[in-house]
């Protein structure tokens, strides 16, 4: 029967995600304003709206871009201020300023509206039109495959062959941004797709070459390559085979690392692809052969994946192969989605792959995943009824008890005693209607409430293990129960929590000014049951202030539930019976004293110690059974029944010894407006004022504060409700960077977007439609957030024109984010990261009250998806009071995010943050696929995270950075260190390298100071250590203090170790050359990296003859003087150190040496250390430094270390424009006119300039204008006006150097430096209040100037970025260092 057809608008939306679709009403509405130009019905004539729609869009984009050509022209040739301004306008005009704007614009030049803004607003409207161009290209193909479904037209008709054909053949072939192209093959597909016959018209002749070159062509896009495939497979398939066959083959070929790396997606699609038609035709099981032996793990993955998808004959085959793969990522793969792999090539030989993997793989995730797949599968069995199903649950028990007697590991052990269980629960008929019983209660109650279960009392009565038993089954994933034994038994499912003795005692003794206000801090759990099952989750992952918690032990992947809780305890000593605990290990029984006298007494003692119970408990464990049996409270613990093993009759499981241990005496313990009149008078005297004054005045400000509030309340729904897509975030850890990622994802869509995130700063990510993301500081008076910033910035957003609005929670009051989430947002999607104890003294103090607290943050009737896997069942509670579907991303999800997929992101990126990302992504409708490219290609990540930037070339110098000054204690900062590869340089491997450090103090952070000058003295080996940030003479004095305790700890007389290598270890530690090879190697290193012809030999004969000098000289080798300034150092201490060791070698005294050892590693250790006592001092002069102290020819790797606020956060901000810079200029070299555009936008735009980028623009516009093929969008001039921009920015740097005199360093010695400091310190405090109603109101400024788009973005980052930095102190100094000696007393202050 034909299909009605919908309205346009309806139709419009066919096959896009609900929760997409509405980003794409604005075109939708555009495309609907259309309609009247077309009559007729049907989906020919919808088709046609969006070809019509589609054509206008294309010229509308090549009137902006013959608009902007001629402006470049014209701009190029005018000198004359006026003319420019005139040109400006004239250009604005031409790409949509009326009259009011252009009157706007006018004033705007006298702020920052300029050439850069208005080609960015011309760039703006590119974007829209191409957003609205792709849109239309590929709702086309398929309104129009829809007609050919219905009948309506042909493949040779009119529609598709003259209307749908050129548009599609122009758009391939657009050199615009890549989504078009894309969109044109995708469109294509549809058509195809919708065809039901191979194409064989002409028009489709046409567009199957164009296809198949776009297949094969490795600049492609990836997406469009993959659409590209899909549509030949569709429309060709015969075709299909040797373009395939082709692909393949140069995928093995010697491609770049940046292009294999795109292509690994390619060839991940071709997989699933070939898999899906395989069955179909035959000739592409060859492909799929080459797909599965990929070198990349990644790609034979993506075959695993699909093998519920191929052909019966070819699954059993291709799982066998994957189960022996080396990767385990692979391996595991197989094991994800039993139940799919069982039905496609039947449940007996998969359970064989199963068998063979529980029994014999030694990986811990892919055993994890095994043991999933056990439960699963079994499940899947019984629910279909397989006939298999009965010896399937048999053998994969007995194959997870040998398992848990073959691996060593505790955690493992715990997952397979859990698979194990759930197997028993679902083939025992008994228990499956107790747990029906249970499951029908449970659900009517929230955590803590009971309730009586008549219908359970039978069971209880006759056999209460077997109901305890399925309890701890059902509490695997959910709140535990607790029961109490009756006719009617009394359920209670989770904790209930109340006031409790022990807990009034524990807070009367403890004083803390940090705990939570308005929090009742007297309460704990209450167990009244005999039988209770402990939840294994809902664990504090780290210990909070609260005692007696159910603290997560990473041996054994829970909280070893079977060993009770204090409060447990207390409760068995209350009854006066035994309590057992069941859980998936066993029965623990606890035995309380009898006699009431005696338990009250007990009750008593536990109570008043019960933080040093607690302690024992969570930490050694045997040692808290211990104290109990001293206290006559026995514990003991007995396996559940095995009744499903191959035994006839049942008997206990095996005890596991990591659990029975704690149970064992002796045993090894595990690690834890009035009137005008009335009111002048009210407020101008101290009295005399009535009481009805006061309650006008009350009354008033009570309005005014309510009425304020609800007033914005109701302008925060409308301006929300006018973002269509809204994308919340929360979580203890990774929020930040999770918040970037879905920006990055979001903006592949090509939406305007707005993105609110913080980091290290609170920041926001601004992305136009089909253009890149843009990160603008979000402006903080005095650096202090509050939740209005949510609504201003909401507002800002709207009026970009923000379709999506992704938003980074920083409340922490429960209150503040009830309003910013339930009130103001309400999301479409909110993400909650995780829920890891933090911020007690807000939404503690225990670490269940933090999820209770981020339930507030859950979306009411959407959609919350969560990677918090300890306390998900009190967020799905939380999500099931505001009817929000929860969705949890688990360890499974994370675990198959396959390490390659990893390594593409710029920097370490959790695998949890990024599945999470995923999961969102396929919420709108998105392939996981597309969702890991983009997330990596896209995301602008924070300024903290640990990265390398790209090497920069400083005067023959190459510098390289690596951020990581966050890790701001030992373990982090070694762990980088470590990470990075610092440890592993030393001068006889990479004589090339020069390693330094970068330490950023803090004067307020005296304790870090002393554990970093620590770091620096002992643990590790560097060339340089700059000294920067506040308090260095402080930080200097550490690092004595550390030396001298160093220092003292080193003899050469050291047991098992000969003073020799004592000797050699310690000089290797401060980069002594220990031998002449090492040596000589440094200054060979040196002289080839400044790119001078001189061999090893002629280096070493002048050098061992004293000649080097008068060798570098004649040679003219760059840098001569400074290299041999570095040589004679190190060779001085080669010398000392020859000598010494020397006199060692030959003393029978080693000892008396130590002096003299301790002497020299002291000079050479302090001559290091370049202190920069300028707090103020700019970043790029702090590069210019390191530069000017790295020996010419080496490579320095620079290691950030300790913090990065104040003085570092600008050195950073250098290293950030450094690499946008070398991305434009990567760009701008692109053989794809639209990359290149792209790229030389950036650089022709670029605010901020520095020596990093010198060089490498200067070749970049040399090599563009040899080469003679720039853009068509550019001229010559405007490439050439690059490095004129390049040498004005440099300039302002090379003015304040020289105005400093320092040379970059910032040495500011003496009483006179310091007084000045002080007093303009005093000065600045004093006046910085009115500053900073100035900031405040020139940041509103700039953001109101993005919205009228009279500022370009880098300008408007640069600015706003200037502010925050101005806020932070220092601002007095630096705005008149430039008029330094106009005033006599400031010159006295210089002076």
């Amino acid at each position: 029967m034909t299909e009605a057809v919908p309205s346009l608008r309806e139709a419009l939306a066919l096959g896009i995600a609900p929760l997409l679709a509405p980003i794409y009403d604005d075109i939708i509405d555009e495309l609907c304003a259309e309609q009247a130009t077309v009559q007729g019905e049907g989906w020919s004539v919808l088709a046609r709206i969006t070809i019509r729609f589609a054509k206008s869009q294309a010229a509308q984009m090549q009137q902006l871009n013959a608009d902007a050509a001629l402006f470049n022209a014209r701009f190029a040739t005018v000198s004359d201020e006026a003319e420019k301004r005139g040109a400006i306008l004239d250009f604005a005009a031409k790409i949509g300023a009326d009259a009011r704007q252009l009157r706007r614009d006018r004033k705007a030049f006298d702020a920052w509206f300029d050439s850069d803004a208005v080609i960015e607003r011309y760039r703006r409207r590119v974007g829209e039109r191409e957003r609205a161009y792709g849109f239309a290209i590929e709702r086309a193909g398929m309104l129009a495959g829809r007609a050919m479904q219905e009948g309506e037209v042909t493949g040779s008709g009119a529609l598709l062959a003259r209307e749908l054909a050129p548009l599609l053949a122009a758009a391939r072939s657009h050199r615009g941004d890549p989504r078009i192209r894309e969109a044109a093959y995708l469109s294509f597909l549809h058509v195809a797709n919708s065809s039901g016959e191979e194409a064989t018209t002409l028009w489709t002749d046409t567009a199957l070459r164009d296809t198949r070159r776009a297949a094969l062509d490795l600049g492609e896009s990836v997406w469009t390559q993959c659409h590209a495939f899909s549509a030949l497979l569709a429309a060709s398939p015969r075709g299909l085979a040797p373009v395939l066959e082709q692909r393949i083959a140069s995928a093995r070929g010697g491609e770049s690392a940046a292009r294999q790396s795109s292509q690994l997606f390619l060839r991940r699609h071709l997989a699933r692809m070939i898999a899906g038609a395989v069955g179909r035709h035959a000739f592409l099981q060859s492909s799929l052969q080459l797909l599965s032996t990929d070198p990349d793990g990644a790609v034979r993955q993506a075959v695993a994946q699909a093998i519920p998808i191929l052909p019966p004959e070819l699954v059993n085959p291709y799982t066998t192969r994957f189960r022996l793969d080396r990767d385990p990522q692979v391996r595991a793969q197989i094991f994800a989605d039993p139940a799919a792999i069982a039905a496609a090539g039947g449940i007996e030989p998969y359970r064989g792959h199963l068998l063979r993997v529980l029994a014999r793989e030694e990986d811990g995730f892919v055993l994890r995943v095994a043991i999933d797949a056990s439960r699963l599968l079994c499940e899947w069995a019984i629910e279909n009824s397989d006939e298999q199903a009965e010896a399937t649950a048999r053998a994969l028990q007995q194959a997870l008890v040998d398992l848990r007697q073959r691996i060593a590991d505790p955690k493992i052990r715990r997952w397979a005693s859990e698979a194990y269980e759930h197997i028993w629960l679902l083939g025992d008929a008994e228990g499956q209607a107790i747990a029906a019983k249970v499951r029908a209660a449970a659900g009517r109650l929230r955590e803590g409430e009971s309730c009586r279960v008549g219908a359970l009392g039978d069971a209880v009565a006759g056999d209460p293990e077997k109901v305890g038993r399925v309890l701890a089954v059902l509490a695997q994933r959910d709140f535990g129960f607790d029961l109490v034994e009756a006719r009617r038994p009394l359920l209670r499912r989770g904790d209930r929590i109340v006031r409790r003795l022990w807990r009034v005692l524990f807070e009367l003794r403890v004083n803390a000014t940090d705990k939570r206000q308005a929090h009742l801090h007297t309460t704990g759990r209450e167990f009244i049951g005999t039988i209770a099952a402990p939840s294994p989750r809902i664990a504090e992952l780290a210990p909070t202030k609260v005692p007696g918690e159910p603290l997560f032990q990473s041996e054994d992947g829970n909280w070893r539930n079977w060993l009770p809780l204090v409060d447990h305890v207390l409760g068995a000593v209350d009854l006066g019976k035994p309590v057992r605990l069941f859980t998936s290990e066993g029965v623990t029984t606890i035995h309380p004293p009898a006699g009431m006298l005696r338990r009250a007494r007990l009750y008593w003692r536990v109570s008043a110690n019960f933080a040093r119970f607690a302690e024992a408990r969570n930490t050694t464990g045997h040692d808290f059974v211990k104290l109990l049996r001293a206290e006559g409270i026995d514990l003991t613990f007995t396996p559940h029944q095995a009744v499903h093993l191959e035994e006839e009759e049942p008997a206990p499981l095996p005890a596991d010894e990591s659990v029975t241990r704690f149970f064992s005496v002796g045993a090894p313990f595990a690690l834890l407006p009035i009137f005008w009149d009335n009111a002048v008078s009210y407020f101008a005297t101290v009295f005399a004022n009535t009481l009805v004054q006061l309650a006008v005045f009350v009354l008033l400000a009570w309005l005014w504060f309510f009425g304020r509030h609800i007033v914005i309340g109701r302008h925060a729904r409308r301006v929300r409700d006018a973002i269509p897509l809204r994308l919340g975030g929360w979580g203890t850890r990774g929020k930040s960077g999770t918040e970037r990622l879905k920006a990055g994802l979001i903006n592949a869509l090509g939406p305007p977007l707005v993105s609110k995130t913080t980091g290290c700063e609170a920041m926001f990510l601004n992305g136009e439609a089909f253009g890149d993301l843009t990160e603008m500081f979000l402006f903080r008076p005095y650096d202090k957030a509050t939740i209005w910033e949510q609504y201003n910035l909401i507002a800002i957003a709207r009026r970009l024109k923000a379709r999506v609005f992704l938003w980074e929670c920083m409340g922490l009051n429960p209150s503040y984010v009830r309003v910013l989430q339930q009130d103001w947002m309400n999301d479409n999607i909110g993400t909650l990261t995780n829920t890891y104890p933090d911020h007690e003294d807000v939404q503690g103090p225990a670490g269940r009250n933090i999820p209770e607290v981020m339930t507030e943050f859950i979306p009411a009737q959407s959609v919350c998806l969560t990677t918090e896997e300890e306390m998900l069942p009190i967020l799905q509670e939380g999500a099931d009071r505001v009817h929000t579907r929860m969705r949890a991303i688990t360890w499974k999800e994370a675990g198959l995010v396959h390490q390659q997929l990893l390594d593409r992101f710029p920097y370490e990126e959790h695998p949890y943050n990024i599945a999470l990302v995923a999961a969102m992504g396929d919420e709108l409708g998105l392939e996981d696929d597309f969702s890991f490219k983009e997330m990596a290609d896209r995301v602008v990540a924070d300024l903290g995270v640990l990265k390398t930037y790209p090497q920069a070339r400083i005067d023959d110098r190459l510098l390289e950075y690596v951020m990581g000054n966050s890790a701001n204690e030992r373990f982090g900062a070694m762990g980088n260190w470590t990470r990075m590869g610092f440890d592993e340089h030393d001068l006889s491997r990479d004589p090339e390298v020069f390693v330094s450090t970068v330490v950023n103090n803090r004067a307020d952070r005296v304790p870090r100071s002393r554990v970093f000058a620590r770091i620096l003295v002992t643990d590790i080996a560097a060339d340089k250590h700059f000294l920067i940030g506040s308090n260095i003479e402080g930080l200097i004095g550490f690092i004595e203090e550390e030396w001298d305790i160093y220092a003292a700890a080193q003899s050469l007389v050291a047991e098992g170790e000969e003073p020799l290598a004592v000797f050699d270890r310690l000089a290797k530690m401060q980069r002594i050359p220990a031998s002449e090879a090492e040596l000589f190697g440094r200054l060979e290193a040196m002289v080839s990296g400044v790119g001078a012809d001189l061999s090893g030999e002629e280096l070493v004969l002048a050098a061992s003859g004293g000649a080097l000098a008068a060798l570098l000289e004649s040679k003219a080798v760059p840098h001569g003087d400074a290299i041999l300034e570095h040589y004679e150092q190190i060779a001085e201490y080669h010398k000392a150190y020859a000598k010494l060791r020397g006199a060692i070698s030959s003393s029978g005294d080693p000892a008396s040496h130590d002096a003299d050892m301790r002497a020299l590693l002291r000079r050479v250790f302090m001559a290091k250390l370049v202190p920069v006592r300028d707090f103020y001092i700019k970043g790029e002069m702090i590069v210019r430094l390191i530069a000017a102290q790295t020996p010419p020819g080496l490579l320095n790797r620079i290691m950030g270390m300790q913090n990065i606020k104040g003085t570092g956060l600008d050195f950073v901000y250098r290293w950030q424009a450094w690499e946008a810079v070398a991305r434009a200029c990567e760009q701008a070299l692109d053989p794809d006119p639209a990359v290149a555009d792209k790229g030389l936008a950036m650089l022709s735009s670029f605010q901020e300039y520095g020596a990093l980028s010198d060089e490498r623009v200067r070749h970049t516009v040399a090599k563009l204008v040899a080469a003679d093929n720039l853009p068509p969008s550019y001229s010559p001039q405007q490439v050439a006006a690059i490095p004129a921009r390049l040498d004005e920015q440099l300039s302002v740097y090379a003015e304040a150097d020289e105005a400093d005199g320092s040379g970059g360093g910032g040495k500011q010695d003496g009483a006179a430096s310091r007084l000045r400091a002080y007093l303009l310190a005093m000065l600045e405090g004093f006046i910085d209040g009115g500053d900073a109603i100035s900031r405040r109101r020139k940041a509103d400024k700039i953001y109101e100037a993005m919205i009228a788009e009279q500022i370009s973005s880098p300008r408007a980052a640069l600015e706003l970025k200037k502010l925050t930095s101005r806020q932070k102190g220092g601002w007095l100094a630096n705005s008149i260092g430039d008029r330094l000696g106009r005033l006599p007393l400031l010159s006295l202050l210089r002076r």
